[in-house]
């Protein structure tokens, strides 16, 4: 299933398109991302007249602590439904999220309390997915 992924600028649309055409872009007429504390806050906030979130409004804390490595990815597990793969690892904080999702119909989905991650750093490489031929 292709990722639904927002662009804030002219820019973000055509890197998308050349780079991940698989995903479904939409444009977003607020789209903002802040972190404070080192990384252990992070606060975003979306509004779009498009795709299946109009509006977002998410606050994500992280308590002091040791990161944990979580790998990810490899070969054959596509980035955003596209024909790249990445394998990596996050350094990532066990969290809690404020926040609300405004779907299109207008409902509501609150986050207050929900658990989340808080990535404080990343480390990935992004090929070519490679296909099997026998």
């Amino acid at each position: 299933m292709p990722a639904d992924v927002w662009h804030a600028s002219h820019a973000g649309a055509r890197f998308l398109e050349e780079r991940y055409p698989e995903c479904r872009a939409h444009a977003a007429e607020e789209l903002r991302i802040d972190e404070r504390d080192g990384g252990r806050t992070v606060i975003g906030v979306l509004r779009s007249a498009d795709g299946p979130v109009r509006e977002a409004a998410m606050r994500f804390t992280a308590p002091e602590g040791i990161p944990e490595q979580v790998p990810y990815g490899g070969d054959g597990k596509p980035v955003w439904g596209s024909r790249f793969t990445c394998a990596g690892v996050d350094l990532d904080l066990a969290a809690h999220v404020q926040g609300r999702v405004v779907r299109p119909d207008g409902s509501v989905e609150r986050l207050d309390g929900a658990p989340g991650v808080v990535t404080l750093g990343s480390y990935g490489r992004i090929t070519p997915r490679r296909t099997l031929t026998l």
